[in-house]
């Protein structure tokens, strides 16, 4: 399409929304009379005032997130996401006129689900619900979105009618979890139920039945502590969760004393995923006690089904090794301290997947999270092993978040080691425009490169997963000088900058990913001149299925990437966002690309 016919289009769109956005403020930057005014951009106008546009973009991958407000007389409150290719937005290649595209963003009439949920055989204790259906709460979690795009979950309201809770979601796929309500049968454990990745594209009623909830009895070889019975700090805390996304697949009923030995004996239901739920890998996780856990006893973590292969709801634990390495453990007691030597507050993550030289399995993991006292000391009690020791200091410090690697071994008497905290790195860069202009009072921020998601068990006993802090470094921010330059104090890791100039501006935002910040050495990165190029603009109106504007939507961008490296994971990063004003009108500026 030639551009003076696509002004013609676009121009009642573009004056309406801009207008209401831009009159009165004199932060204006992009402006033209020109295509010479536009350097690799060109000029165009709507109808109020004319401002350059890139002529070329590299944004495939590209998602808009509608985020609607709590009030919106429509879909309140839901959040949308789909591809820009769903909405016949593309923002790739060459064109002679500029990327200048209007857009409708029409809202989809989100989807209702119905649930009831029918039990064939009740436990004896949950007899007082006898009856069909259970009464149930349910909670959908978005999943399946673009990796770094984290949706709020949706909660369902009881319907009367149709006898179980109902939900209005917009179309995508979903884990649906089910908690039954026991309140008219206080001693009943009944688990809640997960329902793995249900595609709701439509009206759906889920008539889930089940024919009897599973018992999971459990033996461990170490003796039951009889206190457990009065103070659950006493007991161990034994959970079954969905491997995927940690959720949790059981009701814990009892613990006991088991036999003539006495040995600790205990009792979860739940619901046995059926056969049509390969993706629900059940995971069974032991906590210790909290006066074995001060004596360094990590967690334990099972498949399932390695420990129940033929499924007959019979676990037999050997914990006694465990338990007899935790007289082995050495008293920690340590301190973080700054460049000086002086004390440091912190809070001090302390983690180890390598105890006993493997000895007690590759099953175990031990972490404690504690903050130093006033003297920058803290203590803990380990086994011999190899950690991973993270000191996160406190905000507003020059000090970056530190870690060491500590091995302990037997004959470690665990006095006298030192955390010193490491400066923080400087990141550093110039903003300007396209004519090199500097550009003053920007907004610039770093933020952890966020990466797909991972299962439960990668993310407790990989390296560099959520288990440590190693991989997460703190949101920073500045603002650019009257120069156009700016500096972050940053953390070690992996982050992503933007730049989020104003909107009324007319220019949009810079984004670098995953820019890496060396863990062993502060250093001075400097990005040189950052150059905020010429806008994609995307225009239109937020609407209902029936053309009805709504307001004060949120429109963001993302953009998914794939992993650069060996070493990285897909990612995603957002590049901008609009609100639609009274009328339902945005208009989005987007870079033409990610540079890294």
């Amino acid at each position: 399409m030639k551009w003076p016919l696509l002004v013609m289009l676009l121009s009642p769109m573009l004056a309406s929304c801009s207008r209401d956005a831009l009159e009165g403020d004199d932060r204006r930057v992009n402006t033209c009379v020109g295509d010479a005014d536009c350097a690799s951009g060109v000029c165009r106008s709507d109808g109020l005032e004319s401002f350059c546009v890139t002529t070329k973009a590299d944004l495939g991958g590209l998602y808009l997130d509608l985020d609607l407000p709590a009030d919106s007389p429509f879909a309140a409150g839901l959040r949308i996401v789909d591809r820009a290719s769903n909405f016949g937005i593309d923002l790739q290649g060459t064109r002679a006129d500029g990327f200048v595209q209007g857009v409708s963003l029409g809202v989809a009439v989100p989807v209702t689900v119905r649930t009831n949920l029918t039990i064939g055989e009740l436990p004896p204790d949950c007899m007082g619900l006898a009856g069909s259906p259970i009464p149930a709460s349910m909670r959908l979690y978005p999943v399946g979105q673009p990796i770094g795009v984290a949706l709020p979950p949706y909660d369902g309201v009881y319907d009367e009618t149709f006898g179980g809770p109902t939900a209005s979601v917009p179309v995508g796929i979903y884990d649906v979890v089910l908690e039954p309500d026991t309140t008219t049968a206080p001693s009943c454990w009944l688990p809640p139920l997960l329902l793995p990745e249900r595609t709701l594209s439509n009206a759906t009623d889920l008539y889930v039945k089940r024919g009897e909830v599973a018992g999971l009895d459990g033996h461990l070889d170490i003796p039951f502590d009889p206190a457990c019975a009065t103070d659950a700090e006493a007991c161990f805390r034994v959970e079954l969760l969905d491997n995927r996304s940690g959720r949790s697949l059981a009701r814990h009923v009892e613990q006991f004393a088991e036999g003539a030995l006495g040995n600790l004996g205990f009792r979860l239901r739940y619901f046995r995923p059926d056969a049509d739920e390969p993706n629900v890998v059940p995971v069974l996780v032991v906590r210790p006690p909290s006066a074995l856990r001060a004596q360094g006893m990590p967690e334990l973590y099972w498949k399932l089904g390695a420990i129940d292969p033929d499924g007959d709801g019979d676990v037999s634990l050997e914990l006694a090794p465990l338990l007899a390495a935790t007289t082995r453990f050495i008293p920690l007691e340590a301190s973080v301290r700054n460049e000086d030597g002086d004390p440091a507050a912190a809070n001090v993550l302390i983690v180890s997947r390598q105890l006993l030289g493997g000895a007690i399995g590759d099953n175990a993991v031990f972490q404690a999270s504690l903050p130093t006292d006033t003297d920058g000391n803290f203590a803990v009690n380990v086994l011999p092993g190899k950690y991973d020791v993270v000191a996160v200091p406190a905000s507003g410090t020059e000090f970056a978040l530190t870690n060491e690697t500590w091995t302990f071994a037997d004959n470690d008497l665990g006095k006298g080691r030192t955390l010193e905290l490491r400066l923080v790195s400087r990141l550093a860069g110039t903003v300007v425009t396209t004519q090199s202009s500097p550009l003053e009072g920007l907004a610039v921020q770093s933020s952890p490169a966020v990466s797909e998601d991972v299962s439960l068990l990668e993310a407790v006993f990989s390296p560099g997963q959520s288990a440590l802090l190693t991989s997460l470094p703190r949101t920073s921010s500045a603002s650019t000088n009257e120069r156009g330059a700016f500096e972050l104090p940053v953390d070690p890791g992996r982050l992503d900058l933007f730049v989020k100039p104003e909107r009324t501006s007319n220019l949009p935002w810079l984004v670098r990913r995953s820019l890496a910040i060396s863990a062993t050495d502060p250093q001075a990165l400097d990005l040189g001149e950052l150059r905020l190029r010429n806008p994609a603009v995307l225009v239109g109106e937020v609407v209902t299925p029936d053309g009805m504007p709504l307001p004060d939507v949120t429109v963001r961008a993302w953009l998914s990437l794939p992993a650069s490296s060996k070493d990285e994971r897909p990612s995603a990063v957002t590049l901008g966002e609009a609100t639609s004003d009274a009328t339902g009108r945005y208009r989005l500026l987007l870079p033409p690309s990610v540079a890294q």
